[in-house]
């Protein structure tokens, strides 16, 4: 059986990043759900780490391409996605444990194809943590909708499956 959701981590020099990730994921409300790190042409070491997650939990896909960029390794995960929503997250985002189960639940049985969910942004600067919301918006949206409150550049989260590429 094919999972709900499926979410695609494009890696690059990100081994510091790739424990607290899985952490993350792997400890989320939502369990019907892969994760896909696509390795984009960054050191063996992110792919025996993705290695490892992958022995721990048969959630996790491992896949590693020759360098072509964070958009190109999407595409990828997006090709081996086997969900029926797809989840974009970097290597560096700290997910809350209710993050897929939030998202999961203002999206479904609606007829919208994106959903955006609130993030934070912190920074720290010498030593102090300064933390501030970007965007407070979560659940379903329009495109146009989307794309007005998020203007490019913007993170989107939850694009449902559809032949869509980046």
């Amino acid at each position: 059986m094919n999972p709900k959701i499926s979410v695609i981590i494009p890696c690059f020099n990100v081994e510091k990043h790739l424990k607290n990730i899985f952490e993350d994921l792997s400890m989320q409300t939502f369990t019907d759900a892969e994760f896909i790190f696509i390795n984009d042409g960054g050191s063996e070491t992110i792919d025996n780490i993705t290695a490892d997650f992958a022995r721990m939990d048969s959630r996790v896909v491992s896949v590693r391409q020759r360098n072509e960029g964070v958009s190109s390794a999407r595409n990828h995960g997006i090709e081996l996605a086997k969900g029926e929503w797809i989840v974009f997250v970097d290597p560096d985002d700290r997910l809350e444990n209710y993050y897929l189960e939030s998202l999961i639940l203002s999206v479904e049985n609606t007829s919208i194809n994106i959903g955006i969910g609130g993030f934070k942004q912190i920074f720290v600067r010498k030593g102090s943590m300064v933390d501030y919301t970007i965007k407070q918006h979560c659940g379903p949206m329009s495109l146009s909708e989307a794309l007005a409150v998020a203007p490019p550049p913007y993170k989107c989260h939850g694009i449902k499956y559809t032949d869509c590429h980046f």
